[in-house]
């Protein structure tokens, strides 16, 4: 799983809890609502009723009060009768006109007497009437009220529990629909912002984990330019800083090594050359002449080296002379092949060219006669006496493909990333070797746009090669 979309889901699923947790208090507190707003309806029902029963005993006028009562009737769907209860005993529903349109079937009842109740007193008789108090006549009004009474009637009001049920439902689903439909909503611009902002994050994070290749690559200077005011920015900024100075100190590094591989080089052409002439001086013994040709190999291997450094370096600072021209691939490895078979035979080794006759093809010819020259040098070194070593050049899926191919040990496993770095030798290699031929070939293999690569062979040993476009 990516950084990115860890960072997506734990910023969603942040967004999600802190969306759901909202919703589900702003449930509670809107269902609250919702009992208090009807608690406080019922009540202020009850005391219109309440005052308007003082004021008819007041007034002495109880036809006041059956109008009112009948118009409350009328009026509010969630009253579901209303009566006067005489001193007999005996009630009147009190009923005017048609009921108001939705309002409550017969069925439960939530029963509100208005006068002659305890102030705690509940009001019963219904599954849903055991939450709403019935309201104490206020103390102003407790004379009137009973007055009222002595005179005739008190007043009953009754709710309908199935009605004020009913609002209560659908209030509550109404409530529950439009908080689903906000957490739905946060979670969606949740998503949005998780998405910009994990995008940002990992954008940054890819240009450094650009970078970091680019320098593993040796390729210094490289900059991940990340812009901001944050840990990421300052690691970044760092990284470049980084690179940066690495490539300073490549650039010293390389103008040291030409400069020693300059210095180096004319003085080793002067003592190879008058080794040379102190081998043919005459009177020399054959002991003298076996010291003078072993200082000479050593002075011929440290030359190639100090060449090979230089070359290593104006490659690398695009100083090489690069001249590509039409050029036959195949003509150019068989010459390079008869070069080495004096050399082949005299290590006791087969040496022979296979593939194409000829194969035109866009080459610098020394480069590539250089690379060429440098794998036949490695198979013939560490092939022992009586292998083989095979040079081909191929026609493949429009590319020119050079290979050499040894019966040699091969090798060892875990060395075969590192076989084109500069001086890596893999372990047990046979002594002698700079640790350039290789490095050398890649380079020269890029320059052709092309690559270099190596295989173990089929029957045993290595086949090192490259492979260049055709079109190039």
């Amino acid at each position: 799983m990516t950084l990115r979309t860890k960072l997506n889901l734990a910023l969603l699923a942040a967004a999600l809890s802190a969306a759901l947790a909202a919703g589900y208090f702003f449930y509670r507190f809107g269902r609250d609502e919702i009992y208090r707003v009807q608690e406080e309806r019922i009540a202020a029902a009850a005391a219109g009723a309440e005052r308007m029963a003082a004021e008819a005993a007041l007034a002495g006028d109880q036809l006041m009060l059956v109008d009112y009562l009948a118009d409350l009737r009328r009026s509010r769907p969630d009253i579901a009768a209303t009566f006067l209860t005489w001193k007999s005993g005996a009630e009147t529903e009190i009923r005017r006109g048609k009921p108001p349109p939705g309002a409550a079937a017969p069925g439960r009842r939530l029963t509100r007497p208005v006068a002659e109740l305890p102030a705690e007193q509940r009001a019963s008789g219904s599954a849903g009437a055991g939450r709403y108090a019935a309201r104490p006549p206020t103390a102003a009004n407790a004379a009137l009220i009973r007055r009222a009474s002595a005179q005739g009637a008190a007043v009953r009001l009754d709710f309908s529990a199935d009605y004020l049920e009913k609002e209560r439902s659908d209030l509550l689903m109404a409530l529950w629909r439009n908080t689903a439909h906000a957490a739905a909503l946060s979670a969606a611009l949740a998503g949005v912002l998780a998405f910009l902002l994990s995008a940002g994050i990992s954008r940054r994070l890819g240009r450094l984990s650009a970078l970091a290749a680019d320098i593993g690559a040796g390729r210094f200077g490289s900059r991940a330019s990340i812009g901001g005011s944050d840990e990421i920015a300052a690691f970044g900024a760092a990284f470049d800083t980084m690179s940066a100075k690495l490539l300073e100190l490549e650039n010293m590094k390389k103008a040291f090594v030409s400069s020693v591989t300059h210095e180096l080089r004319s003085p080793l052409g002067a003592i190879e050359s008058r080794l040379a002439l102190l081998e043919r001086r005459p009177g020399a013994g054959e002991t003298e002449k076996g010291d003078y040709r072993r200082i000479r190999e050593n002075v011929s291997r440290l030359s190639a080296f100090v060449t090979g450094l230089l070359d290593l370096a104006r490659i690398e600072r695009g100083e090489m002379p690069f001249n590509p021209g039409p050029e036959d691939a195949a003509a150019l490895a068989r010459d390079v092949t008869d070069f080495f078979k004096p050399r082949a035979a005299d290590l006791g080794l087969r040496l022979e060219y296979s593939g194409e006759e000829s194969l035109p093809a866009g080459l610098d010819r020394e480069l590539a006669a250089h690379m060429l020259t440098n794998f036949l040098a490695n198979a013939l070194k560490f092939t022992p006496k009586g292998g083989s070593v095979e040079v081909k050049v191929l026609r493949r899926e429009g590319s020119l493909v050079f290979e050499v191919a040894d019966t040699g040990p091969g090798v060892p496993p875990g060395a075969e990333s590192r076989l084109f770095e500069a001086f890596y030798r893999a372990p047990g290699a046979a002594a002698g070797g700079t640790g350039l031929g290789l490095s050398l070939c890649r380079r020269i293999a890029g320059l052709h746009s092309g690559k270099v690569f190596y295989r173990p062979g089929a029957r045993g040993g290595s086949v090192f090669g490259a492979e260049f476009p055709l079109n190039n």
